[in-house]
């Protein structure tokens, strides 16, 4: 009956995890919760397991921007951390340093993020190996942190480092290589490298374009609620680059998947980049009104 449990808890994390690679994070929690209830009652709190759904838990909490949520596992974090501190290769540990780094980072402690950033590296290499997702995932989080302090270079770097490391376990066009890139994409803004950061957004937009979900409610499948996200990226790097006329209609593009998924993006959300774009078509308008 344990091995049974423990079996279910293990296919729990895993589908958690496939679930937030399809942006579902509002599913991965529901799986990582479950998965963390069976853990801690038929093996512990110091289980490695207990650890890894912990962890997966925090992370699509992180992932939808759930910080109140992630704040509150926080404590529960740090106490499994501080008494794994002893055992060796124990997988859980720095997945779960990672998320408790997004989780001091959030509360505005993003120094202790990068110290636990860094040592979430450090573990996971040792654990895992330079090849891994996991490794990946702890170098973007630290990619991201040092981004936040504008160590731009430092951040290039790891994220870098982290697109190169799951391209080379799921390939080039895995949807896992968006968060990474997405974060070099941010640098090259930061740097003015605008043609650079509009290259990569097509990429990762090519990947996202290629992902369709069943949607019981309607007849169009639903689209990877990342391709949102990049669209609107896609129109900042563009309206900077002076190209207002692709600039708008990638806009119009994003607030039409916003409007048939408002099951995912909140009413006001969507409301802001509608207005924005209305501004964008009145300031078009008034362009060609001016032109001789």
């Amino acid at each position: 009956m344990r091995a049974c449990q423990i079996a279910t808890a293990r296919a729990l994390c895993d589908l958690a995890q496939v679930k937030s690679h399809e942006g579902r994070d509002w599913e991965a929690d529901q799986h990582a919760f479950r998965a963390l209830a069976i853990y801690e009652e038929h093996v512990g709190s110091e289980h490695d397991g207990t650890l890894r759904a912990l962890a997966a838990l925090m992370a699509a909490y992180n992932q939808q921007g759930k910080l109140a949520d992630a704040e509150r596992a926080l404590p529960r974090a740090e106490e499994l951390y501080t008494a794994s501190a002893n055992r060796k290769a124990c997988a859980g540990r720095g997945m779960l340093a990672c998320e408790i780094a997004l989780a001091y980072a959030a509360r505005g402690s993003v120094t202790e993020g990068v110290q636990m950033a860094a040592e979430s590296v450090k573990q996971c290499r040792e654990v895992f190996g330079a090849r891994s997702l996991d490794t990946s995932h702890a170098l973007h989080t630290l990619a991201t942190l040092h981004l936040h302090q504008g160590r731009h270079m430092d951040a290039e770097r790891l994220a870098a480092e982290a697109l190169s490391t799951v391209e080379g376990v799921m390939g080039m066009h895995h949807v896992n290589t968006v968060p990474p890139r997405t974060t070099l994409v941010e640098v090259l803004k930061r740097s003015g490298r605008f043609h650079e950061a509009d290259r990569l957004v097509e990429v990762s937009l090519a990947i996202v374009d290629n992902l369709k979900f069943d949607n019981p409610d309607k007849a169009e499948p639903k689209r990877h609620p990342a391709a949102v996200h990049l669209l609107v990226e896609h129109c900042n790097i563009r309206e900077a680059m002076g190209d207002l006329s692709r600039a708008q209609d990638t806009l119009k593009r994003a607030v039409e998947l916003m409007e048939a998924n408002l099951d995912i993006f909140p009413e006001a959300h969507t409301e802001l980049h509608r207005n924005r774009l209305m501004s964008m078509l009145l300031g078009n308008t008034k362009q060609v009104a001016k032109s001789p």
